[in-house]
């Protein structure tokens, strides 16, 4: 059975360490650095790490090193084989400075609002876009885990269909880790707090393409695939709409529509049966065109031990 998990991600690794050439920046004014190497030695940030480890907020002149010398870097050509090492730095040295809760989510929201404009930007190279999204999902908190206020943002860009689907797969890398997280931490509260923002991304992965190319079906397939895997986490608190659109895609799988994966993971992951037995049960007592192809399936899945 084919697995779209390691191809997406393969194609999502090669743009994310920089595919492509860069078509514009992130700005009009020029960056004062050309490189990454140049920022890690300049005196600013020096200066701002100083500032950082020892209780600094976020003044006027942090903001401006953040906004002005850290974020353009993504966009600059020299860093485009290096993008991942880039954002990983960022990250850990830029991002992981600050003393306290309140100067790590001011940064947080610094580092959202700069990601966002970069996401936005068509002018961009793909892999520029999509360190940007990558960014987004691996923001933490001072306290420890990620920060719960990206997973708005994260859920905005896989919720449009309009979004290229490269930036889609990585906001979805980034949205299914926040649920995973929150799914396994025993309050069962915390997941239904974010399924409103949630849906609509689940909702919109879970939908197959009318058309496109190869790439972009073996995208669509793998989004599926991810919400798929989250359903047993999340299922007890989703609503009715995201039930129907599980059974819509083992009904489209039993079709031939999609792949054998899509119907399978319906039954596979953490508690599947359940969920493989409730699509079948949902589709089952139709009465629809199709239901003797979708009993026949159910059958089947029943028989594999599903």
């Amino acid at each position: 059975m084919r697995s779209f998990t390691g191809c997406c991600c393969a194609v999502v690794c090669a743009a994310a360490m920089g595919g492509g050439m860069l078509a514009g920046l992130a700005s009009a004014q020029e960056p004062k650095y050309s490189s990454w190497k140049q920022v890690e030695a300049a005196p600013e940030t020096r200066d701002f790490l100083v500032a950082m480890k020892g209780g600094g907020g976020l003044d006027a002149a942090a903001t401006t090193y953040l906004e002005e010398i850290v974020f353009p870097q993504l966009a600059m050509p020299e860093n485009q084989g290096d993008l991942d090492e880039v954002r990983d730095r960022l990250r850990t040295r830029i991002l992981g400075s600050f003393a306290n809760d309140d100067i790590q989510n001011a940064a947080n929201r610094l580092v959202v609002q700069g990601m966002q404009r970069l996401v936005a930007d068509e002018a961009l190279a793909m892999g520029v876009r999509l360190n940007a999204i990558l960014l987004l999902g691996e923001l933490e908190a001072k306290s420890g885990g990620l920060w719960p206020e990206a997973l708005q943002p994260l859920a905005t860009v896989a919720a449009d269909a309009s979004m290229p689907l490269a930036l889609r797969v990585g906001a979805m890398i980034g949205l299914s880790q926040h649920l995973s997280r929150a799914a396994n931490r025993s309050d069962p509260a915390i997941v239904a707090a974010m399924l409103p923002a949630a849906e609509p991304a689940l909702m919109t992965s879970l939908a197959m393409p009318e058309d496109g190319t190869s790439s972009d079906l073996l995208a669509a397939e793998w989004l599926a695939s991810q919400v798929l895997r989250l359903l047993p986490q999340v299922m007890p608190k989703a609503s009715p709409q995201v039930a129907e659109k599980v059974f819509a895609v083992l009904a489209e799988s039993v079709a031939g529509a999609r792949s054998a994966d899509a119907g399978c993971l319906c039954a596979r992951h953490n508690g599947g049966r359940g969920i493989f037995n409730r699509c079948c049960r949902s589709g089952c007592n139709r009465g629809s065109a199709g239901d003797r192809q979708l009993r026949d399936g159910c059958g089947s899945g029943r028989q594999a031990g599903f």
